[in-house]
Order: structure tokens, then sequence, then C-alpha cells
């Protein structure tokens, strides 16, 4: 009986695999190969991703779009307004958003006390800007009208003062106003020395001079720029309007009826000294320039300029009932009041329609649109 060796080892051929070890051969290569292609699915991702954050810069974040739909707590585009033109990131809540036509511009607190529409007394003083802004002499404005005699006159005399000065946009009026009286009645008016512009150091000296008559400075309404006295010189002396000569007579006459067409008002009516403050006859010669529309009106409801204010403020802001007129010559306003909200307010005004925006000193801003 042969023996085997110890050191040597029995040998069996690998018997051919069954079925099912073919199977489970075959789902480890298919494992494998789907591991392999999910690999590198993942790189080509990775890779695409990289890419794309290199193509359009910063974090590579994807902003959803919120054009259509906005979340609750989102503000929508119309809430906040960046003012043009600076850098500052804060945004300026606006109280009305604007509805369909408007837009918001952006106006500053200091704003809020200058425009044509200022109210200026004892309760609502004048902030004078840094200089004279935007203030033109009437001795270098000055120009002459033929009148009906056919002699040429100057369209107004001045008390010999070659400082004498308005706001621009006034004396434009202010001249055409003058001229179609030279034209029409042959009649030019007169101002006086300090019968226009007032600075703070002229109205301090004023006060100083007089102070039972002159108001301190930024409590004049010759501060803002858009006040002017007018009165008649004849036979080497100064009438006012309502002095009984036949000349007074008449410019007081075409005066009154048509100081308007050219965006001024008597600014002290005698008859509204409670509402002015200003004794009846004290200071009846001087008239105001707020805009052809706002003279039209006030004329025609006998409003002085408080009353107009206060009538804008509480009853035409924007968004509810808006002033809406026609004047005699067919144009047609539309006028609303926003109030102010801060250092800065969002003032809708219209868009494609020509506006014009007055702060009132007092609480707000006027918008006046010409239809």
């Amino acid at each position: 009986m042969n023996r085997r060796d110890s050191s040597t080892r029995d040998y069996f051929p690998n018997p051919r695999p069954t079925r099912t070890e073919r199977l489970r051969r075959r789902r480890r290569k298919q494992i494998t190969i789907l591991a392999i292609l999910g690999i590198l699915a993942l790189i080509l991702i990775l890779s695409a991703v990289f890419v794309l954050k290199d193509a359009i810069g910063g974090d590579g974040e994807v902003t959803p779009d919120t054009s259509e739909v906005l979340d609750a707590t989102t503000p929508s585009p119309d809430e906040t307004t960046e003012p043009d033109g600076e850098s500052d990131e804060t945004t300026v809540p606006v109280t009305n958003p604007p509805a369909s036509g408007y837009t918001s511009i952006i106006l500053s607190s200091a704003e809020a006390g200058a425009g044509p529409l200022v109210l200026v007394n004892a309760t609502h003083p004048f902030t004078f800007p840094n200089g004279d802004a935007d203030i033109e002499k009437l001795y270098d404005a000055n120009e002459l009208a033929q009148a009906p005699d056919k002699t040429m006159k100057s369209l107004y005399l001045l008390a010999g003062s070659e400082n004498i000065s308005l706001n621009s946009t006034a004396l434009t009026h202010f001249k055409d106003m003058c001229r179609a009286l030279v034209t029409e009645k042959g009649y030019n008016v007169y101002v006086d020395n300090n019968g226009g512009y007032r600075s703070y150091a002229t109205q301090e000296s004023l006060y100083k001079t007089y102070p039972q008559t002159a108001n301190p400075p930024g409590q004049s309404d010759h501060n803002s720029g858009y006040g002017i006295n007018m009165a008649v010189f004849m036979n080497g002396r100064v009438y006012k309007f309502s002095d009984s000569n036949d000349a007074c007579r008449t410019i007081l006459a075409w005066v009154n009826a048509n100081a308007h067409k050219y965006g001024f008002v008597r600014r002290f009516d005698p008859t509204k000294e409670s509402q002015t403050g200003m004794p009846a006859g004290l200071d009846d010669w001087h008239y105001r320039y707020v805009g052809e529309a706002h003279a039209y009106y006030m004329t025609q409801t006998n409003l002085c300029l408080e009353e107009y204010i206060a009538v804008l403020e509480n009853y035409y802001s924007y968004g509810e009932n808006h002033l809406k007129f026609t004047t005699d010559t067919g144009k047609q306003y539309e006028i609303y009041f926003v109030a102010q909200t801060g250092s800065t307010t969002a003032v809708p005004v219209p868009t494609g329609k020509s506006y014009t925006v007055s702060g009132n000193n007092h609480s707000g801003f006027i918008v006046t649109v010409e239809a």
C-alpha cells in the first residue's frame, strides 16, 4: 500500500463553475462598471460647477427669480428706492408705493424748505441755503416795451439799487407780467430798495433798524426769493396801489385781474389777517410768485397761501383725492400733497408727464402735473 509523502499536497483541478457562480461573477462585474461610471459622472458635475462659478463670479450661488412671485416677508421693488447717483446702500421706505404710471424720486428734508410754495412766517421760518441760490438781479434783466402811445418804457423802475434781486424763475414771469402791463396800459411798476430777495444779513439789518415793523431773519416772505413789493412812482414820489389816484387804481385793477396768469398772488390780503398774521394794510403791496396753476386756483377760491397749503395737506394727498381743474385758457392741472417722512422722502411722480415739485416748508411736498 502506497503511502503519500507528507511534504506533498494533493492536486485537484478547478472544477467548472456552476451557473449560479457565473451569474454572481457577472453581477459583481456590472456593479464595478456602474461604480466607475458614477465616479466619472460626479467628476463631470463638479467640473461643470467650477466652470460656472468662474464664469459668473462671486460664490456661485444661484438666486431664485422673484420677478413674478415674491415671498410675503420680502419687500417688493416698489417698497424700497435708492437715490440716484449715490453710493449709500441704505433704502428709503415708501409710505405710499407708487401706483401704475408713477415712479418715486428721493428728496431731502432741505428740499422740503425750497420752491415757490414754501410757507414763510413766524411759525415756519425759512432756512437760508449756503449762498444765494438761483437769484438774479432785476437791474441786469430789465428791458423795454412799447406803450400804447408808441413810447418805449422800462418794464419796471428800481429804487436806484443794482442789488434788487428775485428768484430767476419768478423774475422771468415778473418780467412777462410787467411787459403786458406796459403794453396794455402804458404804466410800469416800481420796486423799492429792499422790495425783492433779502439775504440773512439784509433781513437782520432791517430787523435791528426797524424792530417794530421788520421781521427777524427767516421770518420774512422776502427771504424766500419769491416775494416782491410793487408800487407806483410818479411826480417824484412813491404811491401804493391802494392810493386814490387814477394811475394807482388802474394798475391795481389790472394786477388784481391778471397777476395769477403769471403765477403771482397778493401775499397779504387785508381780509386774511387772522390767517397770515400780517396786520391789514401793513404789507399790502407785497406779491408772491407761487406758479400759474396755484395762483389760478388761489385766486378763484380766494385762498391765501396759509389756507391753500392747509387745503392741499388735508384734502388732496397722493393716492387719495388729487386736486384737478382746468384754467380759463384750457390748461389742465393735477395737484397732490406728499407728506415728509424724515431726512429723505420718496415722492411719487407721474411717468411720461410734465411735473414740478415744491416743498411747502411745513410738512412735505406738493407735486404739480400739467396734463
